[in-house]
């Protein structure tokens, strides 16, 4: 039930805005999880005829039909200045691919590491960004003093063959790399 609260969060939506709750996979043939949603959602909840077949029949459709995803909302960093730096736009067909390449510069080395936060756009076309409750630490030089000297993180973001959205950062003064993945991308299929 967090994991349907987060879905109706993330879409700006309340139960009584959605029309029907179609149950499929094995988890449908569970009567409390029915229960639950037919407390949080009343009579719009119905199970698929054969839930367990519905997600292999989805599955061949997307494969036979060349169907691929798409990210719907931009992935970006979150600069100093409290903007934001898009490093996943929208629309992007999620397939692996070459890594895109860009360099920040760490402003405050007090702390011996430049933080790279991730952040979602809100809606489409919105310019609110929600946390995605990731981000990546990368140990920096914490002797620079000067605005001069400020130490260059340069990251590579790149789709991986599971349309998860790989970081890789290493800090320009002590060589460091690290790296995350993000799973929690949306998604959409492009028909083509």
């Amino acid at each position: 039930m967090d994991c349907v609260d987060r879905c109706l969060k993330k879409a700006r939506l309340t139960a009584g805005l959605v029309d029907h709750v179609l149950m499929v996979g094995g988890t449908s043939c569970i009567p409390l999880v029915g229960r639950m949603l037919e407390k949080m959602f009343g009579a719009k909840v119905i199970v698929a005829k054969e839930p367990d077949a519905a997600i292999a029949r989805g599955a061949a459709i997307v494969a036979a039909e060349s169907w691929e995803p798409f990210n719907v909302k931009s992935v970006a960093v979150k600069l100093a200045d409290d903007s934001f730096f898009t490093v996943l736009p929208a629309d992007r067909v999620l397939k692996p691919s070459a890594s895109s390449s860009f360099t920040f510069y760490c402003v405050d080395p007090r702390p011996a590491s430049a933080n790279l936060f991730f952040f979602e756009q809100s809606a489409i076309g919105d310019q609110q960004y929600r946390a995605l409750d990731m981000y990546l630490p990368v140990p920096i030089d914490p002797e620079i003093r000067i605005i001069a000297n400020l130490d260059r993180i340069v990251a590579k973001f790149s789709v991986t063959e599971d349309a998860t959205l790989r970081c890789e950062a290493q800090s320009g003064s002590i060589g460091t790399t690290k790296e995350c993945e993000i799973f929690d991308l949306s998604f959409g299929l492009q028909l083509t």
